[in-house]
């Protein structure tokens, strides 16, 4: 008689793991799949790095020193650090705090395309737009 094994593949920080035993039944491998998935989403708040957004903005600055339009991003960038406060952590920048912020300044009679600038000098996704600007490129 063949013995059979269980185990389950999960995806972990863009890597496959995949981990098999041949005790565990099936109920114990969706048990230990289970146990894994949690793991892995309760991540520890230290293991995740924390840039707020006036780091973030130093950091631009810094990187893009030779940039022609500094000065406009600068600008731009002063008030977004205002807008979101400069101690706000990247990751609580959602896209609604920027709808938010995009209708406030709207109803403040600002050009549209004034504010699509002040959010995003390239990408092309609302919460990406605000990270992408901040973080230095490696270019």
């Amino acid at each position: 008689m063949r013995k059979t094994s269980w185990g389950y593949t999960l995806q972990i920080n863009g890597k496959q793991e995949r981990k098999i035993n041949a005790a565990w039944s099936e109920d114990d491998a969706e048990k230990a799949l289970a146990a894994r998935i949690l793991e892995r989403d309760v991540a520890s708040p230290s293991s995740r790095p924390t840039l707020n957004l006036g780091e973030a903005v130093d950091r631009y600055f810094v990187a893009k020193a030779s940039k022609r339009s500094l000065e406009e991003d600068r600008r731009h960038l002063h008030r977004l650090r205002d807008a979101f406060g400069a101690a706000t952590p990247l990751a609580e920048i959602s896209a609604a705090r920027i709808a938010a912020y995009k209708l406030e300044r709207q109803q403040a009679k600002v050009r549209r395309d004034g504010i699509e600038r002040q959010l995003a000098p390239g990408n092309a996704e609302p919460r990406a737009r605000v990270a992408a600007t901040l973080a230095p490129s490696r270019g």
